[in-house]
């Protein structure tokens, strides 16, 4: 399970209503769709209910890593007044993000709604405001892309159909090897360095979006896995 902890400033945040505050403006960063499966919660800090500190947290959990990649990515060098300087503003410590006194306030399902936990009705308003308010980001960028890119989709969405071995895998991104190295698709790791090479993290991000699309969940995450190390897409 992929965990990531985005922390806040309450002061700085400004608000009677940090919380939402703080939901905004992780909300506004991210595409609504590449958070389909991810849990969250959200509270303050033990070391600020113990008067030690003045931070809000909120915690991302998904089967996918490519979730918490993407919040990462997004969050990482952003300005918003609210988060706590780039260096320590991201938990990556599953351990120490579970320490912490959270509580669950929802998901989002395949269809990208907001299901919530623990009466969290305005976590979901948030996220209703700012998935209606974003720019049609994704579909400007899907119209833009290169016929290379579309191509390269499209043999991604080939290699994946075939299961080379389906007493090892499910779809055809692993392949039986005497190695971890061995087992990944030579030429899918082929098509995900040619698609860092022409727009990076972002570019592998939609790709491996249009393989979740098309073939489901379980396609993307081996796809993940034979990208390991490959661009800056998991170290």
């Amino acid at each position: 399970m992929a965990v990531l902890g985005i922390l806040f400033d309450i002061d700085a945040l400004g608000s009677s209503q940090y919380g939402m505050a703080a939901y905004r403006i992780l909300f506004s960063h991210v595409d609504h769709l590449q958070l389909r499966g991810a849990r969250f919660r959200d509270g303050d800090t033990r070391a600020t209910l113990s008067r030690r500190a003045n931070v809000y947290c909120i915690a991302i959990e998904s089967i996918d890593p490519a979730v918490t990649m993407h919040v990462a990515e997004r969050l990482s060098s952003a300005t918003d007044r609210g988060l706590l300087p780039s260096e320590t503003r991201l938990l990556r410590d599953p351990a120490a993000v579970r320490s912490e006194p959270l509580v669950r306030s929802g998901a989002v399902n395949d269809q990208g709604e907001f299901i919530v936990d623990n009466d969290s009705f305005w976590v979901e308003r948030v996220w209703k405001e700012a998935r209606d308010a974003a720019p049609k980001r994704r579909r400007e960028e899907t119209a833009g892309m290169t016929n290379e890119f579309e191509r390269l989709v499209a043999e991604l969405i080939a290699i994946g159909r075939k299961a080379e071995n389906p007493n090892y895998s499910n779809s055809g991104f692993l392949i039986d090897g005497a190695s971890v190295e061995e087992c990944r698709h030579p030429r899918a790791r082929e098509i995900g360095n040619r698609l860092h090479e022409i727009g990076g993290w972002d570019m592998m991000s939609w790709a491996n979006q249009a393989v979740r699309d098309t073939l489901g969940p379980i396609a993307a995450q081996e796809l993940s896995a034979a990208w390991i190390d490959v661009g800056d897409w998991l170290h």
